[in-house]
């Protein structure tokens, strides 16, 4: 799975913005009620940024930055071995985000993503050929920032996001349905209702919108 430690399994710019914008669109189906669900997605967050999101309600989370200047995640997750400075009202463990360029840590000291809470940060600006961190010692462990937890749903393959939502809201769902979201299909009244019967179609249609997922809204 990607982690810090393996940035070459998470998915490149491109591709992980469309899984960002599907699983915001999902659970926006399967959640009617923003404060509940775990993914969000703004496709015009000022300045020409969209932003991406997951929080789960129990202290861990992650915010994507898509912008001019690159794309940057920072994420926190509360139990993680390198949350301990946070914690104890430090600045975060050292070189998670000294090393941002100064064109991503505008986007880093952004009040909304919560700056002073990481465990990790990674990076990629338009000229990079790969995703990058500052320099990290890290403590012993599988997974001492909590990075391989939060970045598993960014893989791109429907079948994750599938078997956490059928675990997170305890339901079945129609899988053929969440891979066609994934492929960015045009979402249409007949697919949100296989995938929740209960969707208040018209307040969904202006959440698509705010998420910039392709709907075929009449």
């Amino acid at each position: 799975m990607a982690s810090t430690r393996s940035l070459h399994l998470l998915p490149d710019v491109g591709p992980l913005r469309r899984t960002c914008r599907a699983i915001a669109a999902l659970d926006a189906v399967l959640q009617p009620e923003r404060e509940f669900r775990y993914f969000a997605y703004q496709k015009s967050w000022g300045g020409g940024r969209e932003l991406a999101s997951m929080r789960d309600g129990g202290g861990d989370e992650w915010f994507l930055v898509f912008g001019p200047a690159g794309a940057l995640m920072k994420g926190f997750v509360h139990d993680a071995a390198m949350s301990e400075p946070v914690a104890n009202g430090r600045p975060p463990w050292p070189g998670v985000t000294d090393a941002v360029p100064p064109a991503l840590a505008a986007y880093l000291n952004d009040p909304a993503l919560s700056p002073a809470e990481a465990t990790f940060c990674v990076w990629r600006e338009p000229a990079d050929a790969e995703w990058r961190r500052g320099h990290v010692r890290f403590p012993p462990g599988p997974d001492p920032d909590g990075s391989e937890h939060l970045m598993a749903i960014l893989d791109g393959d429907p079948v994750t996001y599938a078997r956490w939502a059928e675990q997170h809201y305890e339901i079945e769902i129609p899988f053929i349905e969440v891979r066609r979201v994934y492929m960015h299909r045009p979402m249409t009244e007949e697919m949100a209702r296989a995938l929740n019967p209960q969707v208040d179609w018209a307040a969904l249609v202006v959440e698509l919108d705010q998420i910039g997922y392709p709907h075929a809204a009449t």
